[in-house]
């Protein structure tokens, strides 16, 4: 049984009992409310025979609304009608859209209603400027306010590091003018200043307050979040040259440390001559030019370990209070270089000096200081670094495996050694296998 459609309702309306509308769009009491003032929403229901009796004599017709026409910019283009025409209606009564209206030259209008700019002659939209000069002095006014508050920020943390805190309380109380876009422009930008003074100082509470999935350790390096895939790797057994290779902190474990301390030692021994920080400034920006006229190293590459090196350059405590341990030993490593009578060794030592400057950005002070001392390592026999139990072990069954003799000779000789370098006997086994 097919079910049964009940028709529409036609509708009529309560004010002018007229159909086809309801009272919400009777045009016959707009039209008499225009001419009444008197009548309002509260009492128009008490003019309801009034607008029946209007609606009744006839209503003016409605005027066809004035034509519409295409945005005739650029028609004086040899394409025009293609690509080069503007697809946006005009206004009616208008040959120009609202938008090419305000950008195109209007020599016709007074100066005073001209932009400000030199030779633009478009329509003022605000400030004596164009549309499209207003927005570029509204980016440079954006950009010299942040760069203020920055400036400001710096001369504060140099004044007093601890001071971070409040530094960045005072930039989220900022409040913007309007017409640079307010509390929610700046409040994009505060996390881009966040950012970029806790990874210039170091601020490590800073840095993980924003980024809790990259945190910062103690010693300023970032754990990225690409790199923990290196976490399902088996970690090799501690000691060994693959543990220390994939340990991203070797340059504080104790080996390192006695090998850097002695290697500090013999460089701040060297004596400095006055005036030599600026030479070592000039040095600095010699060799990061000539590395990027080598294809060494890009352009980016350079100012980010020129800036690394600006900063810790200019640092007054390292280990100790104002003991500028970064400034004194990058300055006995350059003297200590000049020194060599070997040009081609001179010349390999700077580039290694570049790569230990490339590698250390980020870094922690002790970090960069044991990057300073193995730039010499290899190549002076003062700044050899001492051989690890783990690495002379490795050594001893190196040769032990491509030695020719019987097996029972190579487990002898290798218990031998590893009596002799004192290795205890659960460590025995694993050696003892692998031969």
């Amino acid at each position: 049984m097919d079910p049964v459609i009940n028709a529409p309702r036609p509708r009529t309306c309560g004010l002018c009992a007229t159909h086809g509308h309801d009272r919400r769009h009777c045009r016959a009491t707009e039209l008499y409310r225009a001419a009444h003032p008197e009548v309002t929403d509260a009492n128009v229901l008490a003019y309801r025979t009034e607008i029946r009796a209007f609606a009744a004599a006839g209503l003016p017709p409605i005027l066809p609304p004035p034509p519409r026409t295409r945005c005739i910019t650029n028609q004086d283009h040899a394409h025009w009608g293609d690509r080069f025409q503007c697809r946006t209606m005009a206004p009616p009564g208008h040959q120009y859209c609202t938008r090419c209206d305000a950008a195109r030259p209007r020599p016709d209008l007074p100066r005073e209603q001209q932009c400000s700019a030199p030779r633009c002659t478009c329509i003022i939209a605000d400030r004596g400027m164009c549309k499209r000069h207003l927005a570029g002095d509204v980016i440079r006014r954006k950009r010299r306010y942040i760069e203020r508050e920055w400036d400001a920020g710096i001369e504060r943390m140099e004044r007093d590091p601890t001071s971070w805190p409040q530094i960045v309380q005072g930039w989220a109380d900022l409040v913007p003018d309007a017409d640079l876009g307010g509390g929610r422009w700046w409040r994009g930008q505060i996390r881009h200043l966040r950012l970029r003074l806790a990874g210039q100082y170091f601020i490590r509470d800073l840095w993980n307050q924003d980024n809790p999935h990259d945190p910062m350790d103690i010693n300023g390096v970032i754990d990225w979040h690409w790199n923990r895939v290196r976490a399902g790797v088996a970690r090799p057994p501690a000691g060994t040259l693959a543990a220390f290779v994939a340990d991203t902190q070797n340059v504080h474990t104790g080996v390192v440390s006695t090998q850097t301390h002695e290697g500090v030692t013999k460089l701040l021994a060297v004596p400095v001559p006055s005036g030599q920080a600026e030479r070592t400034k000039a040095f600095v920006v010699r060799l990061l030019k000539d590395c990027m006229v080598a294809k060494i190293a890009t352009q980016q590459v350079a100012t980010r370990v020129h800036a690394d090196f600006e900063h810790w350059y200019a640092v007054s405590t390292c280990r100790a209070q104002s003991d500028w341990l970064y400034k004194r030993v990058f300055d006995g490593l350059i003297l200590t270089i000049a020194a060599n009578p070997n040009g081609g060794v001179k010349i390999e030592l700077f580039k290694r000096l570049f790569e230990e400057m490339k590698d250390s950005v980020g870094m922690c002070c002790d970090g960069h200081i044991t990057r300073l001392v193995n730039v010499l390592a290899g190549f002076d026999d003062a700044f050899a670094p001492e051989v690890t139990v783990a690495e002379k072990v490795q050594n001893l069954f190196a040769e032990l495996s491509a030695k020719e003799c019987s097996i029972l000779e190579k487990v002898a000789e290798g218990l031998r050694g590893l009596r002799g370098l004192k290795v205890p006997e659960d460590e025995w086994e694993a050696w003892i296998d692998a031969l």
